[in-house]
């Protein structure tokens, strides 16, 4: 993901603050958020849920003005 060019191209240009921002394909895996890359954009929290591949992963930008909590769900099926 390239998120500099998301936040200046996208964000910058509406002038409009999304509540929920959805990623797909991040390839983010559980040891390289802090390392990858800085995936902060201001004023939003990034929850996201690891994959173990080299593809995949999915990730979330929600507006610090909302108050939210994270559900826990675990299964051992494949959908």
């Amino acid at each position: 993901m390239n998120l500099e060019k998301f936040q200046s191209d996208l964000l910058d240009e509406l002038q409009y603050e999304f509540d929920i921002i959805g990623i797909t394909e991040t390839k983010t895996t559980s040891s390289s958020v802090p390392l990858r890359v800085n995936m902060n954009i201001p004023n939003y929290s990034f929850e996201y849920v690891p994959t173990p591949l080299s593809s995949g992963g999915v990730g979330i930008y929600i507006s610090k003005r909302l108050n939210y909590s994270i559900l826990e769900k675990t299964s051992t099926e494949a959908y």
